[in-house]
């Protein structure tokens, strides 16, 4: 399918204190701390050409969506995909919801499960997520990078709510609905991490018809027999999606708490969660609710006064077309931000 010009293509890009923020490691280092990978039996979901954990470093499962050779042809033209370095898959996964189960049959469970940039891929989270504690061996942990959706393509786009992920367990989706696809297609935008980090916001995508219609033909394809549209099913920010957890912990549905959890980077654009299986509710609730309140990332201009000061200039331009006059108080106000604005 054809992008318009400017926009990214869909699909993938490319012992601690329980909610431990970490903040100057780097990415894979940070991911990746605490765990002795040198003697554990490791599974990395999802690594193409840039694996997180190498054979070098310990033993370690790669698993994808499909073998090896199939990757190496849907990738052939991808220029972002280098195809002869393809880490070799290991175990295909199991779509229909047994995941790792049947390696686990035959070669038992596994100590951690590591996954940079694919859960927000997942059409059932929670499915997904459900069959990676199975895997895990007494102590084991999962490990999560997954993008903010403030500093990426999916900018524009509404927050997944839990009533999302629900819906996606009981119709027990194996392919990104309509709804998700339609959703990335008519609001994805190009966007620049750094560039958002210094208040510089992606414009809003454009309404007009050719972005309808390539939204359009976007669904239309997916509903195709043996089709998949791979784009962003679930849309997140660090604090969003530890709530998420938090309230399916505290529903029953996952039995897992927040191990890890490093916040959005200055100009980068993911997050890290780390999960560890937990029977009582509340404490792991309560590791989601305690790593929610840790988030602190934002883009500078927007905590900044020189943002406040553009913010209330262009509500003091909009509202006097609302035709009726300001109350004094707040005329003051925003005559004090619009002079503000000017001298920033």
């Amino acid at each position: 399918m054809n992008v318009p010009a400017a926009l990214p293509r869909t699909g993938v890009q490319h012992a601690l204190p329980r909610t431990g923020v970490q903040h100057a490691l780097p990415r894979n280092a940070a991911l990746l701390s605490g765990l002795d990978i040198a003697r554990l039996q490791g599974v990395e979901i999802g690594p193409l050409d840039r694996p997180v954990v190498t054979p070098a470093q310990g033993r370690i499962l790669y698993v994808d969506h499909a073998d090896t050779e199939t990757l190496r042809a849907k990738y052939a033209g991808d220029p972002g995909v280098r195809t002869a370095a393809l880490a070799p898959v290991g175990h295909v996964w199991d779509r229909g919801g047994a995941g790792l189960d049947a390696w686990c049959v035959a070669y038992g469970p596994v100590d951690y499960v590591v996954a940079a940039h694919v859960a927000e891929h997942v059409p059932d989270l929670i499915g997904w997520l459900r069959a990676l504690a199975r895997a895990l061996s007494p102590g084991g942990q999962i490990r999560l990078v997954l993008p903010d959706r403030r500093f990426c393509f999916d900018h524009h786009r509404a927050e997944s709510r839990l009533a999302d992920l629900l819906a996606a367990e009981v119709a027990g989706c194996t392919r990104p609905p309509p709804a998700r696809v339609a959703d990335q297609y008519l609001t994805v935008v190009a966007a620049d991490p750094a560039c958002i980090w210094r208040g510089e916001v992606p414009p809003p995508p454009p309404v007009d018809a050719a972005r309808y219609r390539w939204a359009e033909a976007a669904c239309r394809a997916s509903l195709a027999p043996g089709a998949y549209e791979d784009v962003h099913c679930w849309v997140v920010t660090p604090r969003s999606f530890c709530l998420l957890l938090a309230d399916l912990a505290a529903f029953g549905v996952l039995a897992l708490r927040c191990s890890l959890f490093r916040d959005t980077q200055p100009d980068g654009l993911d997050f890290i969660v780390g999960l560890a299986p937990c029977d009582d509710r509340g404490v792991a609730a309560s590791s989601w609710r305690d790593a929610a309140a840790q988030s602190v990332a934002a883009p500078r201009a927007a905590n900044s006064v020189s943002g406040a000061y553009r913010l209330g200039a262009r509500i003091g331009r909009s509202l006097p077309r609302l035709g009726r006059p300001l109350p004094p108080p707040l005329r003051r106000l925003l005559a004090g931000l619009a002079d503000g604005a000017a001298k920033t």
